[in-house]
């Protein structure tokens, strides 16, 4: 969006579309600004989007897919963007959990994925604190709070 011309024209003011996958959900931006990565909701993804190409190039912007748990919905940085933390929301039948990506792999799929994380029901975000030692994740439907101390991190390896 052209932000000086949605002020006098908005009608007008989108530049460039991005597919972003099916039911784009929440997005992150690296910490180059270089990548953007957003939630596919109703793809079960992680979609990877090159910055630089938004203008240039918008039907070549996405890089790559990662695929996660279910229905995901949530996406953070972590490890100063050396990974990514996807909350999967699931089904009350399903474990809802995190899944763990490591950044520099994204372009290979689902070897990117290190591994997850099971938490309550309906995981929406991860969000973590300045100092990076603790992910907090709110879960919706058991209506509870998890505190993750990144240091003493366990999850259940990628298959």
């Amino acid at each position: 969006v052209d932000v000086e011309r949605a002020k006098t024209d908005p009608a007008n003011s989108i530049v460039a579309r991005i597919k972003a996958g099916c039911v784009a959900t929440r997005m992150e931006l690296s910490p180059k600004g270089d990548r953007l990565y957003v939630t596919a909701r109703a793809d079960d993804a992680l979609v990877v989007l090159d910055t630089s190409k938004f203008l240039t190039d918008p039907e070549h912007a996405k890089i790559a897919t990662v695929p996660v748990g279910k229905s995901p919905t949530g996406v953070s940085l972590m490890d100063g963007g050396k990974k990514l933390i996807v909350t999967n929301i699931g089904t009350p039948e399903e474990q809802q959990s995190l899944t763990v990506i490591d950044a520099a792999k994204v372009t290979s799929g689902a070897a990117a994925v290190i591994g997850t994380i099971p938490v309550g029901s309906g995981p929406r975000d991860a969000t973590l604190t300045k100092d990076g030692k603790t992910l907090f994740v709110p879960n919706y439907d058991s209506r509870t709070l998890r505190l993750i101390d990144l240091a003493r991190l366990r999850m259940d390896p990628a298959k």
